[in-house]
């Protein structure tokens, strides 16, 4: 898994999309969030004369929310109550030729039961994304009716599956907390991010994957 990780994100068909960390007490629940907020109009109110449009709107969160709740039981089993959600959004004219935004989400929600240390995958989130081009003669491929004659349509479809890896680590003592904080403080202290492209290196990736077993 390690190794099938790097060799896609080394030809750039994997990307990492966020590595959240979240230190919660037991039985707690903990959110984070990598992302922003659209205003979302929920109800439109025509007036009168005198009276002038109202509308109401709605902020929604998007981007990678996560949330996790957590309990430790006998034997550092620790049974997770959890929900993921990945989204993003568009615009397109739906009516009145004003700007509508429309939102693509991808959820899960799971109840787990992982040991102390022990890395899961969560896969199969696949998501399909249709978008059309035209090709051919600026103006002249605009004419009704004969514009096919100067350039040709098209239709791409693209696949992407969006995995998750989960690892809880039960911190008992202080001293715990102590090495994990210094271990990240470590690892983002070395990390070279490249600049402008937003990508993270392959070696980050595999320290990220460190708890996942070696495939025999």
């Amino acid at each position: 898994m390690r190794a099938q990780i790097s060799a896609l994100a080394t030809k750039s068909k994997a990307k990492l999309l966020a590595t959240p960390h979240i230190l919660v007490s037991d039985n707690r629940e903990a959110r984070i969030q990598v992302g922003s907020q659209v205003p979302i109009v929920t109800s439109e109110t025509y007036g009168s004369l005198n009276v002038s449009q109202q509308r109401n709107i709605q902020y929604k969160d998007i981007g990678v929310i996560l949330k996790v709740k957590p309990r430790i039981n006998e034997g550092g089993l620790v049974s997770i109550e959890l929900n993921q959600e990945m989204s993003d959004y568009y615009t397109t004219k739906l009516y009145a030729n004003e700007d509508q935004i429309i939102i693509n989400k991808t959820d899960v929600t799971s109840n787990l039961v992982v040991q102390d240390s022990q890395t899961i995958i969560i896969g199969g989130l696949i998501r399909e994304k249709i978008s059309a081009s035209n090709t051919g003669i600026p103006w002249l491929n605009k004419i009704p009716i004969l514009g096919y004659l100067f350039g040709s349509t098209a239709d791409d479809s693209a696949q992407t599956e969006i995995v998750i890896l989960l690892t809880p680590r039960v911190m008992k003592s202080m001293q715990d907390v102590s090495d994990v904080t210094s271990e990240y403080t470590d690892r983002f202290s070395n990390v070279g991010i490249e600049k402008g492209k937003g990508k993270t290196p392959v070696g980050e990736i595999n320290k990220g994957l460190k708890g996942l077993p070696k495939k025999e």
